[in-house]
């Protein structure tokens, strides 16, 4: 019998994706997530871009007065605000209708969906990794760490790092080691581009 927890091939895999855009984007000034990308908003951009992997379900974790108001995606908003993307993590798990989901930072222009059907071929829930960093917000996570997230968050340990560092030393996620030419897919938008608008 197949271990429920772990993925077979991508094309049978069943799976869950979100939009994680509930940062406050103190160092934009501005939510980033309506920077507009070649005329089109980024939060719209990326979600188009989880939409085209074949997941269930696609929601946005984020505020529901958001730029994405009255879309109709499903928006989890946090259960305790102001817990960070530990806290954002355990709202996504708790109502994802599937037992693996991928979660996607808004703030990646730069993510294709190539580099994701990588990590949905994994054979078990996985963090991409770079020089001993992991990149905790572009990866596939599985409902079964509930528990020790929520153990975590109680004892005001909020560090995804440490809480990864642990389940990867548990086997509980896998980590993908980064090629040179994919860290271009992590970088992040911190201060508004020169030529960027907002929508």
């Amino acid at each position: 019998m197949r271990d429920p927890g772990v993925f077979v091939d991508q094309e049978d895999a069943v799976f869950s994706a979100v939009l994680l855009a509930g940062g406050r984007s103190t160092r934009m000034g501005f939510d980033k997530s309506s920077l507009l990308i070649k005329g089109e908003p980024l939060w719209q951009k990326q979600i188009h871009l989880l939409q085209s992997l074949g997941a269930v379900e696609v929601s946005i974790s984020g505020p529901a007065h958001g730029p994405w108001q009255g879309c109709g995606i499903p928006i989890i908003e946090d259960t305790i605000p102001f817990l960070g993307p530990m806290g954002a993590l355990v709202g996504i798990l708790e109502k994802s209708t599937t037992d693996h989901v991928l979660i996607l930072a808004v703030d990646m222009p730069a993510m294709h969906a190539g580099f994701l059907r990588i990590l949905l071929a994994a054979q078990h829930p996985i963090v991409p990794i770079h020089d001993g960093y992991f990149e905790p917000l572009t990866a596939i996570y599985h409902k079964k760490l509930l528990p020790s997230l929520r153990s975590h968050l109680a004892n005001d340990q909020r560090s995804l790092q440490h809480f990864l560092r642990e389940c990867v030393a548990q086997e509980q996620i896998q980590s993908y080691h980064l090629h040179p030419a994919e860290l271009i897919c992590f970088e992040n938008l911190n201060i508004p581009p020169p030529d960027h608008h907002r929508s």
